[in-house]
């Protein structure tokens, strides 16, 4: 546990979770927050992203480690400023990250099937999507995200964990961030057979539900007193479902991006010391 500290409106993250988007960090999230020993604050606060930084975590018990989980802080070249900010507190790192030919496909499946405003404008077609949507391939240049935290904070406080060992093996995958960050691990606190924010299932985020979500009334009055449970039931109850996976990417923006993935998994190998690049693009 870390020294009993006070909480305070300065007290920053002991670890952040930065993995990939589309790469499991929902469900992730809702592992972690299962933990005793852990606090979080709602999935994506995002306070690395604001001006007033500091602070967020005032309901946490002292002998907590705190934490936050937002895959916005590995959307390099689109958001920075997040990792200069983190080395002054220099937390733990936790990256989860998938095959990137999968979470490209993935990520194109989720935000083609939002509706305006939440869309903008990705087409369906995944080969004209990606001309025109560099962050499809950029969120999964995993060296190009990853570089900056280690050149920061040294590879020793960077952990990486595969979305396929985490999908086999939750238990054991949460178990080794928690001692990691470490934190206690307490397997009867997890419910390995809840998955979150599949791409399929996810309801689709539309303007009624926006406006809902960004009243002060709600946000003051509601949604402080609602747990994250009742939310996503009652965002599964009047969102409408996500629309079917669209077409797969044809063989000439596989290979396109796979030539660009397969530099940067090398480069990865070598960053992190692996022995072999973490995934086979042609497998």
């Amino acid at each position: 546990m870390p020294e009993s500290q006070p909480v305070s409106e300065t007290r920053c993250a002991d670890f952040l979770v930065i993995g990939a988007m589309k790469s499991g960090t929902t469900t992730l999230y809702h592992d972690l927050r299962a933990q005793p020993s852990i606090f979080l604050p709602d999935k994506e606060s995002n306070f690395l992203l604001r001006e007033n930084w500091r602070g967020g975590f005032e309901k946490a018990k002292a002998e907590q480690f705190c934490g936050e989980v937002c895959p916005d802080y590995a959307k390099l070249p689109d958001l920075t400023g997040v990792v200069e900010k983190a080395a002054a507190f220099r937390p733990k790192v936790v990256f989860l990250a998938r095959n990137p030919i999968d979470r490209m496909i993935s990520h194109h499946h989720f935000i083609s099937s939002l509706r305006a405003p939440q869309n903008p404008g990705m087409s369906r077609n995944i080969d004209e999507a990606v001309t025109k949507f560099p962050e499809l391939v950029n969120y999964g240049r995993y060296v190009f995200q990853l570089r900056p935290w280690v050149e920061n904070l040294g590879r020793d406080s960077i952990l990486l964990i595969r979305f396929e060992d985490f999908v086999d093996d939750r238990e054991d995958s949460l178990e080794t961030i928690c001692k990691f960050i470490g934190a206690d691990f307490e397997p009867d606190n997890m419910d390995s057979a809840a998955v979150h924010n599949r791409s399929e299932a996810r309801p689709v985020l539309n303007s009624f539900w926006k406006r809902i979500r960004e009243n002060q009334l709600y946000r003051s009055a509601v949604r402080p007193f609602t747990s994250l449970e009742m939310r996503d039931r009652m965002r599964r109850i009047i969102l409408p479902s996500a629309a079917i996976r669209p077409e797969p990417p044809s063989e000439a923006t596989l290979e396109t991006a796979k030539e660009i993935f397969r530099a940067d998994l090398e480069e990865l190998k070598d960053l992190l010391n692996q022995k072999e690049p973490l995934w086979d693009l042609d497998s």
